[in-house]
């Protein structure tokens, strides 16, 4: 299996550095002998997991399952970061929240929450309805404090050393796509440096081309999927897609 070692590996290669490349650290201030206050080696982790992050809302499909339960009876909105599966991974795109073996009903928000018509279908006051709502799930009226079960596609675990394993779903190439958007901030970071600098463009343009190739090669498997990634712009540079869920 590829670890985030090979990522950074793959960094550094592309940009002619070494092993003991400095250039994506934070330095303290405190002069040429004083320690970083963030090291080389945790920005580019940082970066590389902001790079699998961007490609999962993009073009690459994580599934999985989380369970959760609310901090208070009766929350009306639960955060994505509140919903973590037993892999790590945080919530981004559900597809469908259950309570049990029952199937609460997929709405939108506007419907969720200008409809009068959402009752507890149970004694307990369990909701019937859910939405998202771009950064949790809001959930129609209820009581209680259940537990909900919540499937849909999630972020890659977050790298946080060096020789940790890659998420199973980040194959070779989408490595490869990480690898160069990390070597993108890296050049963005020195534009003092010359020759950093002349290489900001070309791992632009690799990274806009993979995420291109990624999800091409994901519509043409399974078109369907276009639903929750439907082609759009996202910045002046990067045309290509942004993650949301399918509608009622």
């Amino acid at each position: 299996m590829s670890t985030s070692t090979d990522i950074i590996n793959a960094v550094e290669t592309y940009l002619a550095q070494t092993t003991a490349m400095i250039v994506a650290g934070l330095p303290s201030g405190g002069g040429e002998n004083d320690v970083y206050t963030i090291t080389s080696n945790n920005q580019l982790l940082l970066w590389a997991t902001e790079g699998q992050n961007r490609l999962a809302r993009l073009c690459l499909p994580v599934p999985d399952t989380a369970t959760f339960t609310p901090a208070t009876s009766g929350q009306s909105s639960v955060p994505f970061t509140q919903i973590v599966s037993g892999s790590g991974r945080v919530l981004i795109s559900p597809s469908q929240v259950s309570i049990g073996s029952r199937n609460l009903v997929t709405a939108n928000m506007g419907f969720l929450m200008g409809n009068n018509n959402w009752y507890p279908t149970l004694p307990d006051g369990t909701p019937t309805g859910w939405a998202d709502n771009n950064s949790g799930i809001t959930l129609s009226t209820y009581t209680g404090q259940p537990t909900f079960t919540a499937t849909g596609y999630f972020l890659p675990a977050p790298l946080t050393i060096l020789g940790q394993t890659l998420d199973s779903y980040i194959d070779d190439y989408a490595m490869r796509t990480i690898a160069f958007y990390v070597a993108w901030m890296v050049c963005g970071k020195n534009l003092n440096n010359t020759v950093l600098a002349e290489r900001l463009v070309p791992m632009g343009n690799e990274w806009v081309g993979g995420v291109k190739e990624m999800y091409a090669r994901l519509i043409q498997e399974d078109p369907t999927m276009a639903a929750f990634y439907p082609l759009e712009p996202i910045n002046s540079l990067v045309q290509v897609t942004g993650q949301v869920k399918a509608r009622t």
